[in-house]
C-alpha cells in the first residue's frame, strides 16, 4: 500500500513539473455564411506570457482560426451569387473567406506609444511551428486585431496552441523597452518544449 502511495505522488509531481494541455481545450463554433449554408470556426488554446518589467500587459488572446473548408464554401458563395448579394451577405462571406489565423490582444500600458508583440505558435502535438509579430503604432487597448496566412496555418486547427508577449514598447520618453528572451523560454518551456533563444528571434 505504502509503494502505491508513493508512486502516486511520483506521478502527480511529475504533472505538475511537466504541464502539458489539454486536447479537448479549444472550441469550436458554427458560423452563419449564407441562409442555411454554415462553416465552423475553431478557438485555439492560448497562452500568456507577462513580465513584470514589461511596461504593457497582456490581458487577454483570442486565437481565431477560419479553416480551408469554411473558407472554400464562403468564396464559392461569395463568388457564385455576388450580383444578388446583399450588403450584409457580402460582409458575411468576406469576412470567412480567406483561410487565415485571426488574433486579438487586449493589452495596457498608459506610458506606452507603440507596441511589439511575439506571438509563437505550436501544432497539435505540442511542437514548435514559428514566430509571428504584432505590431501597433497606438497606445496598447482593447480588441486589437491582426491576420496572418503563414504556410503552416493548417497545422493548427483544432489543437494548435497560440502564446504571446511582449517584445518591444516605445515609451512617451522615446525610450525602447526589450524583452528578455530567456525570459520568455523559462516561461513557455514551463508549458510546451523546443522553444529557444534563437527560435524567438525568428520572427515574421
Amino acid at each position: 500500500m505504502k509503494i502505491k502511495i508513493f508512486a502516486l505522488f511520483i506521478l502527480i509531481g511529475t504533472l505538475v513539473a511537466h504541464p502539458t494541455f489539454s486536447s479537448d481545450s479549444f472550441r469550436e463554433e458554427e458560423v452563419k455564411l449564407y441562409n442555411d449554408v454554415t462553416g465552423k470556426v475553431y478557438y485555439n488554446n492560448t497562452e500568456i506570457i507577462n513580465d513584470v518589467k514589461s511596461p504593457v500587459k497582456i490581458t487577454d488572446l483570442v486565437a481565431k482560426h477560419i479553416p480551408t473548408i469554411t473558407a472554400q464554401t464562403a468564396d464559392l458563395y461569395y463568388e457564385q451569387l455576388y450580383r444578388y448579394l446583399g450588403d450584409y451577405q457580402k460582409k458575411t462571406l468576406q469576412e470567412y473567406r480567406n483561410q487565415n489565423l485571426e488574433i486579438t490582444i487586449d493589452a495596457e500600458g498608459s506610458d506606452a506609444v507603440a507596441v511589439k508583440f511575439g506571438v509563437v505558435v505550436y501544432d497539435a502535438f505540442n511542437e514548435y511551428l514559428g514566430g509571428l509579430t504584432a505590431i501597433t503604432m497606438d497606445s496598447p487597448e482593447t480588441g486589437m486585431m491582426w491576420n496572418y496566412s503563414p504556410s503552416y496555418l493548417f497545422k493548427i486547427e483544432k489543437y494548435g496552441i497560440i502564446c504571446a508577449y511582449v517584445r518591444q514598447v516605445r515609451l512617451k520618453s522615446g525610450e525602447i523597452w526589450n524583452f528578455d528572451p530567456q525570459f520568455v523560454v523559462e516561461e513557455l518551456s514551463k508549458k510546451v518544449a523546443g522553444i529557444t533563444k534563437e527560435k524567438l528571434q525568428l520572427v515574421d
